[in-house]
């Protein structure tokens, strides 16, 4: 009887130190997946930064055929603001989605600049 209790002891000592060694490395492997889950963020960042310099430039060349339309059909006025030239609610719309857009892009590059920092330090 005594070598039964000797061995089921063992066990249990075995069974401990496993669990006690998969407690201890369980912990190392989220910072690796928090570091990948970081990087495809940041691949994520980079590809819609990508996508709206895209959009950006699409809609400079909409707005700046539009203003060469506009130059062309109306009379120069000296300083007059050029939003009451426009008359044109597609006109203001892309002017609004211009501006928007920049201000995305502004705050894009806020957080990827956090997250580098963030990345660094760690």
């Amino acid at each position: 009887m005594p070598n039964f209790f000797r061995h089921r002891a063992i066990k249990i000592c075995v069974v401990c130190l496993a669990c006690a060694l998969a407690i201890a490395v369980l912990p190392s492997f989220t910072p690796a997946q928090s570091t990948v889950q970081l990087e495809f963020r940041i691949t994520q960042l980079e590809s819609q930064i990508t996508e709206l310099r895209g959009q950006i430039y699409s809609l400079q060349s909409q707005g700046s055929r539009v203003n060469r339309s506009e130059s062309r059909n109306s009379p120069s006025s000296g300083r007059a603001n050029p939003r009451m030239l426009s008359g044109d609610p597609m006109f203001d719309n892309l002017a609004t989605l211009a501006i928007e857009t920049k201000q995305d892009v502004l705050k894009i590059k806020e957080r990827l600049s956090k997250l580098e920092s963030a990345r660094n330090r760690s």
